[in-house]
This record gives structure tokens, C-alpha cells and sequence, in this order.
């Protein structure tokens, strides 16, 4: 797949309506309807409607297919999710709720995205992008060579990254 990296966007483990998640991961949140409400705010203040946003998985465990679709066509950008663990409706009814492709892993250049790092082995390459591990680290080395960085919202203060700035958090 071929994008522009300075008009995509990475984010994951949002876990919206997780009332579970704001304790488990300590987030500064009083209850899931402020939470939510940040997450999909700081979603549509920085993805532009031209913009690009590949979600790493975890959108909504708990949530309805009527009510995601209802969230994902007020976001802007085209959407693409790399399930996650917590993702249990079909890629079907993903993409009838609003994203134009839902898959596994994704390949961009050398960068593989996958939701669970525990899940690079199966995989070629060391420049991995990944979610699943909320607040536990940011970026870390895996078996002396293989580099990953987390861009669940956790770590990025409730917010997508820019593609190029993840970029730039890999070795040259």
C-alpha cells in the first residue's frame, strides 16, 4: 500500500464505551462519556477530511454496529482498522460501519502494522508499529533488532500521531 506519510495517521486501543479500560489503564478520565468524547474530539481536531488514519485495533469492545457507524461517519479522513484483539465483529460489518478496509496486519514500505507486538515473530522485517500495550511503553527493541512503537492513544495523550513522526522514532 502506497500513502502519503504526512497525511496519515496512526492511532488504536481506544476502547470506546470500555468502562474497564479508564481504571486499567489509568487514564485521567471521570467516566466513558468524557472519554470518548476527548479521544473522538482530538481525532476530528487533527485528521483532516482529506487526511488518512489507520486505527491499530481495540476501537469499541463493548459498543453496537449502529452505534460505531454513527461515530465513524462523523470522524473525517478515510479509515482503515488492523483489528485488534477486542475487535469482534466481522470485516463486513467494519466496513458497513465505516472503514474502507479492515485487515490483520498492514505492509507500508518497511513498516509492518499489527495490533499485538507479541505477534512480530511471525513477520520479516524490523520496523514494526503496533498497539495492545496501552500505557506500558512507547517504543522498545525486541530481540536485539527489531524496533516497535505503540500508537495506542495511551501514549499519545488521547490523540493520532503523524505517520512521519512515527517514522522518524525508528533507526535510520
Amino acid at each position: 500500500m502506497k500513502i502519503n506519510y504526512n497525511k496519515t495517521w496512526l492511532t488504536g486501543d481506544w476502547h470506546l464505551n470500555h468502562t474497564n479500560i479508564i481504571e486499567y489503564c489509568n487514564r485521567p478520565f471521570d467516566d466513558i462519556v468524557e472519554m470518548n468524547h476527548t479521544i473522538l474530539k482530538n481525532y476530528n481536531e487533527i485528521i483532516p477530511p482529506d487526511g488518512l488514519c489507520i486505527n491499530v485495533g481495540d476501537v469499541a469492545p463493548s459498543i453496537f454496529p449502529f452505534q460505531l457507524k454513527n461515530i465513524l461517519n462523523k470522524l473525517n479522513g478515510k479509515k482503515i482498522l488492523v483489528r485488534g484483539n477486542h475487535d469482534r465483529l466481522t470485516n463486513n460489518k467494519f466496513r458497513a460501519c465505516g472503514f474502507e478496509y479492515v485487515t490483520k496486519s498492514l505492509q507500508i514500505d518497511e513498516y509492518t502494522i499489527l495490533h499485538n507486538p507479541h505477534r512480530i515473530k511471525n513477520f520479516k522485517g524490523n520496523k514494526f508499529i503496533c498497539g495492545h500495550v496501552h500505557n506500558l511503553w512507547k517504543k522498545r527493541i525486541y530481540m536485539k533488532d527489531k524496533e516497535i512503537v505503540n500508537v495506542g492513544v495511551d501514549v499519545w495523550d488521547f490523540k493520532p500521531v503523524r505517520f512521519s513522526d512515527v517514522k522518524k522514532m525508528f533507526k535510520k
